[in-house]
């Protein structure tokens, strides 16, 4: 006779909403090798959420606060802005 297998607290995957800005900032860090992830927050809550950093292939670096995922979301976007504007060469606007 079989076993009914126990349910699992699984985190199911989330639709999260962004802007063409956000893929612009999102692109040039990836092409720079700049990745930000957000990852579940194992030691918390099931509905916690971590916003992972590594730059040029690295190790991750991990944000220390926990999130929902709707706010990691938002701070994984806010990361790729603030790299993008950090790391860009800037254009001379005069000439």
């Amino acid at each position: 006779m079989f076993k009914k297998k126990a349910k699992h607290n699984r985190r199911g995957s989330y639709a999260y909403p962004y802007t063409k800005e956000n893929m612009k900032h999102v692109g040039w860090c990836i092409k720079n090798k700049i990745e930000i992830a957000v990852t579940p927050d194992y030691e918390g809550p099931s509905e916690n959420w971590k916003v992972e950093i590594r730059l040029n292939r690295g190790k991750y670096k991990r944000d220390p606060k926990s999130y929902t995922y709707d706010e990691a979301m938002a701070k994984l976007y806010n990361y790729y802005e603030y790299y993008y504007n950090k790391y860009k060469p800037k254009t001379n606007d005069n000439g």
